[in-house]
């Protein structure tokens, strides 16, 4: 039988090779070398979870400051960071628009809750209020706004002019101040103090009267209760003139003296406005605020001294921290007509004052100051 040549001859003597003794290669005899391990790239994983907790710890400071700056969250700051937060309210409660991080008011950076605060409500203020006309029926009135209250008031008027009332405006029931002259139709300003921003306060007018003598010097007192605060006052006379017209002594009452000479045609001319009482008299009124903390204050009062046939201006201004809200005047020597006297500002009273006797005529002018502390 022919021999297969793919039919190999077999060697008894041959044996497989264990597989665990087969060379390496490279190798001579031997157990083999393992194959190379892979470490784990310890160094750079440290370097990426370092990375991570810096990234994590710096998104939990940003997160954190951001809240701070809001206005929920409640922290305890430093001074300095006071200090900028309280800055950053006033402004808001001025109305400026607040400002982001970035520097621009309202646009650009992150915007977040601004802390605000309630504005301080305005403390009381007075202002004048005046008014041109004509002696009516019922006199000139000028009144102060809704929500204000009339103080007190005065008058500009001509030299021929003879005021016979500088009072509150009862007679129509404003809130303001009416004046009359006894000249028909006489040009007048009429001028009055309005009292603004003070809640609950009210005014009481607290009168007094008196007979007017004749050939005499006749005064009368009214004077404020306990608990009110002189303000200023107010006047009607049938006839005279009036010498003194200013806060008592006390400065709890309004006091006013009137001479009537009838000798002197210029001082015997009655009201006609309200018609001559079978005896004639002065009336005098004390204007009486009701507030809580009012106080009054009276400076030392201007003093001029006005020549025979002159004419002159006085002043006098309250102290700072004050409110005007009245005047006095004392016509001392002789008999002179204050042709003005009136508040010019929210601080200051003037009087001007014409002298038409022989002799020198010194003057004072007071103001009644207001303050609330």
């Amino acid at each position: 039988m022919d021999r297969d040549p793919l039919d190999l001859p077999t060697s008894p003597t041959l044996s497989p090779i264990p597989a665990s003794q087969v060379p390496w290669p490279g190798h001579a005899g031997g157990p083999p070398p393992q194959p190379p391990r892979r470490r784990p790239p310890w160094p750079l994983l440290g370097v990426i979870g370092a990375g991570l907790a810096v990234a994590l710890i710096t998104s939990l400071l940003v997160a954190l400051l951001l809240t701070t700056r809001g206005g929920t969250t409640t922290v305890l700051l430093g001074a300095a960071e006071q200090t900028a937060t309280s800055a950053q309210a006033t402004s808001t409660a001025e109305g400026t628009p607040p400002t982001s991080p970035a520097g621009t008011a309202g646009t650009g950076g992150i915007s977040g809750p601004r802390a605000t605060s309630t504005p301080r409500p305005p403390g009381p203020t007075v202002h004048v209020v005046n008014v041109q006309g004509h002696a009516t029926v019922y006199g000139l009135t000028t009144s102060c706004p809704t929500d204000e209250l009339a103080l007190s008031g005065g008058w500009s008027a001509d030299a021929n002019t003879r005021i016979s009332v500088s009072d509150h405006s009862s007679v129509q029931n404003t809130n303001g101040w009416t004046l009359d002259a006894r000249e028909p139709n006489a040009p007048l300003t009429a001028y009055v103090l309005c009292l603004q921003h003070l809640a609950g306060a009210s005014i009481t007018s607290r009168s007094a009267a008196v007979t007017i003598a004749t050939d005499a010097a006749s005064t009368v007192v009214a004077s404020c209760q306990a608990g009110e605060t002189l303000i200023g006052g107010g006047f009607f006379i049938d006839v005279g003139d009036i010498t003194h017209f200013s806060p008592t002594a006390d400065h709890t009452g309004f006091s006013l003296t009137v001479v009537y000479r009838p000798s002197l045609a210029r001082t015997h001319a009655v009201s006609s406005r309200y018609h001559a009482m079978v005896t004639p008299y002065a009336h005098v009124t004390a204007q009486c605020l009701s507030a809580a903390r009012a106080r009054l204050t009276v400076p030392s009062p201007a003093t001029v001294a006005i020549s025979p046939q002159g004419s002159g201006p006085v002043t006098v201004t309250c102290p700072k921290g004050t409110l005007l809200s009245g005047g006095g005047i004392d016509l001392l020597n002789g008999i002179a007509v204050a042709t003005e006297f009136a508040p010019s500002s929210a601080t200051t009273w003037q009087a001007q004052v014409r002298n038409q006797t022989i002799v020198s005529t010194t003057v004072k002018l007071y103001a009644l100051c207001l303050s609330f502390s």
